[in-house]
């Protein structure tokens, strides 16, 4: 879908949206209300299964649209039905569309910027939650982030 279609598809509050970057890349912005889930991830799909819901249509995106066919692939195999963003998140921000960012101030406050909303603390609750090793669980399901130890 072109960058207007996929907006106007996200409208629709029954469209979960699925941002398949990594957390670096989702940190440094991100289209509203998106759960983010690293496709490259192993966990990808059984990670997918606990946080969305297969009677849901899926919007899902990564930067390019290449990361994003990989993960509709995985996602449909599985019974979803999936929408993909042409061209990803470049084309969303090339055409000026709203993003969200989230990043860390000093003394390990959290900066959160575009639309402040339950999704967005949320995704800041789990950041803080996985810097420090305690597991928490979301149970709303309307976040997760994905964390790599280096």
């Amino acid at each position: 879908m072109n960058v207007e279609e996929f907006d106007n598809l996200i409208q629709n509050e029954d469209i979960q949206r699925l941002d398949v970057r990594t957390l670096a890349e989702y940190s440094e912005g991100h289209i509203t209300k998106t759960i983010n889930i690293n496709v490259m991830d192993d966990s990808f799909a059984s990670m997918a299964d606990s946080l969305l819901q297969k009677d849901k249509p899926v919007a899902v995106y990564c930067r390019s649209g290449k990361r994003s066919k990989k993960a509709a692939a995985i996602l449909s195999e599985k019974g979803y039905k999936v929408f993909e963003l042409d061209k990803g998140f470049n084309s969303w921000q090339e055409a000026g569309k709203e993003i969200e960012k989230i990043r860390v101030l000093r003394h390990g406050l959290i900066g959160l910027t575009g639309g402040i909303n339950s999704n967005c603390l949320a995704h800041a609750f789990d950041f803080f939650s996985a810097l420090s090793s305690i597991p928490i669980k979301n149970k709303r399901k309307i976040s997760f982030l994905n964390f790599q130890k280096s």
